[in-house]
């Protein structure tokens, strides 16, 4: 059974980084895995904070992604 875990942040950059750090812990835990990636508005917080992530030296060479 898949075990929903719900966080709380103060803002949308907050938001962000909360859900970069859950992507990072997917990404470590198992390189290859695939991203499912979202569009519109809500998901730019993240995509910004996973870009400065990469730009810092944060690898994302394995990851996949499925739009």
């Amino acid at each position: 059974m898949y075990h929903v875990k719900v966080l709380k942040a103060a803002d949308a950059e907050a938001a962000g980084r909360l859900a970069a750090d859950q992507l990072q812990q997917a990404v470590c835990a198992k390189p290859a895995c695939v991203l499912g990636l979202a569009t519109g508005a809500t998901p730019i917080p993240l995509y910004r904070e996973l870009i400065r992530r990469e730009q810092a030296a944060v690898s994302y060479t394995h990851l996949r992604a499925h739009e």
